[in-house]
C-alpha cells in the first residue's frame, strides 16, 4: 500500500521518464554505437517483479498501464517475469514470510483477471490525482512465472541465480540469439494469437 500511495502522487514522473527513454530509443543512431545494430523497429519492454506482497505486488498493474500510457502508439511487446512467493519462503523463514503466499495468491488473481480476453469490455479505469487511464488492453503480452526450482528439480537457494536466469531470458529474447532458436516468447504469442491458450 505504501508503494501504491507513493505512485499515486508521482505517476507523472513515471510517465515522463518512460517517454524520455522511448524517445532516446527511437532516435538512436548507428553513429552513437557502431558495435550494435537495432533488431527491427519494435520495442520490447520487460517487467520484472515479485508477487510476495511487497511493492511489486502492489504496483505491477499501475506501472504496466502507466508505461502503456507513456508509450502511446509506439509498437511494443511487453513481457512480464513474475517471481513467485516460494523464491522468498525457501530463502527466509519467520514472521516476515507468514503472508507471502497469501499475498502472492491475491496478486496472481488480480493478474489473471487483467489478462482476460474481454478486459476492454469491462469499462475499468485507473484514477490518479488529475488523470484517468482507461484499461483497454491486458497489462502484458506474455507473462512468465519464475519459481525457485531449476529444470532438474533442484532448489535454487540464492536470489542472484534467479536474477541471472531472468536476465539471460531477457537478453536471449531481445538479441540476435533469438533468431537462431525457437523463442519461447514467439511460441507463446503464436498460441495466444490463435486463441488456444
Amino acid at each position: 500500500s505504501n508503494g501504491r500511495f507513493a505512485l499515486h502522487f508521482n505517476y507523472r514522473n513515471i510517465i515522463d521518464s518512460v517517454q524520455a527513454k522511448i524517445n532516446n530509443l527511437l532516435n538512436i543512431t548507428h553513429a552513437e554505437n557502431n558495435l550494435y545494430e537495432a533488431k527491427g523497429s519494435d520495442i520490447e519492454i520487460n517487467f520484472v517483479f515479485s508477487v510476495g506482497g511487497g511493492t511489486g505486488s502492489g504496483v505491477f498493474a499501475d506501472i504496466a498501464y502507466l508505461v502503456k500510457e507513456a508509450i502511446g502508439n509506439v509498437n511494443t511487446t511487453s513481457i512480464a517475469f513474475v517471481v513467485l512467493p516460494d523464491v522468498f519462503t525457501s530463502m527466509k523463514t519467520g514472521i516476515s514470510m507468514q503472508n507471502v503466499k497469501p499475498n502472492g495468491y491475491g496478486a496472481l488473481k488480480d493478474l489473471d483477471f487483467l489478462m482476460r480476453k474481454d478486459i476492454n469490455k469491462l469499462n475499468l479505469d485507473l484514477e490518479y490525482q488529475d488523470k484517468t487511464i482507461q484499461i483497454k488492453s491486458n497489462p502484458f503480452d506474455v507473462v512468465f512465472t519464475v519459481n525457485n526450482l531449476n529444470t532438474a528439480g533442484e532448489k535454487i537457494s540464492d536470489i542472484s541465480e534467479i536474477s541471472e536466469q531472468i536476465g539471460l531470458a531477457m537478453f536471449t529474447g531481445a538479441s540476435e540469439l533469438s533468431a537462431g532458436i525457437n523463442s519461447a516468447y514467439d511460441n507463446v504469442i503464436t498460441i495466444l494469437n490463435g486463441g488456444a491458450l
